[in-house]
């Protein structure tokens, strides 16, 4: 069932261009819900617990990691609406973007790609093992480390189709349209891993406090924005 509706989420998403009649099924907030859930899913959240300067197992959480994620992805429900009202999910927003160019909008939106980016980051190999070490069947632990694999892999292209939704191609733009949105996705998605490359170098991953200054400076942007027009 999680595999399913991974696949279904990563088909409905964009990513190259918005010519699809299941396009307005991509609402930033209904994807985000439904990977945030097969990743709980798949690999329950933990906190590792440490003595004397060595992990010694981990602990369950419960939902309480998640729930920021939920807050952001609530935030660009509510920014979108605000800036761009009327526009049907990722594929509106991208259409609207292509028609009205809103700086504030797509800056806005970056914003809280980054921070969904932070406090909700791609899991590691090393996350995965430690929070499986409860599970005893080796077969059900190969495959939710699969299913994590993907979960990833989604999670990151929901983010840069929510970073860069004008990087979209529109319908009717043709086979060029198709390439270029091709192309623009192969670079979106390189970005995008790099800068999570770079907050797991500095350590930076699942910092509240970087967390809530990029959600209030996606929030100023979009105010910014919608009363400079």
């Amino acid at each position: 069932m999680c595999l399913a509706a991974l696949l279904t989420v990563m088909a409905v998403l964009p990513a190259i261009t918005t010519d699809l009649f299941w396009i307005s099924l991509a609402d930033p907030l209904l994807v985000g819900v439904l990977l945030l859930a097969i990743r709980s899913i798949a690999v329950p959240p933990f906190t590792a617990l440490v003595r004397d300067g060595r992990i010694a197992g981990n602990t369950r959480t419960g939902i309480r990691p998640l729930v920021p994620a939920f807050l952001l992805l609530c935030l660009v429900e509510a920014l979108s609406a605000l800036s761009a009202s009327g526009a049907d999910g990722l594929g509106g927003l991208c259409a609207i973007l292509h028609i009205e160019p809103g700086p504030g909008l797509e800056g806005a939106l970056a914003a809280c790609a980054l921070a969904l980016g932070i406090i909700c980051p791609p899991l590691r190999h090393e996350d995965v093992i430690m929070a499986l070490s409860d599970v005893r069947d080796r077969e059900d632990r190969n495959q939710r480390r699969v299913l994590v694999e993907l979960v990833n892999c989604g999670w990151v292209l929901f983010l840069s189709d929510l970073a860069f939704p004008s990087g979209i191609a529109l319908p009717g733009s043709g086979v060029t349209g198709w390439f270029s949105g091709l192309g623009l996705l192969g670079a979106r998605l390189i970005l995008v891993v790099l800068v999570l490359g770079g907050l797991r170098t500095t350590g930076q991953e699942r910092s509240s406090r970087l967390t809530a200054l990029f959600a209030g400076l996606a929030l100023l942007i979009a105010l910014a924005g919608r009363f400079a027009t």
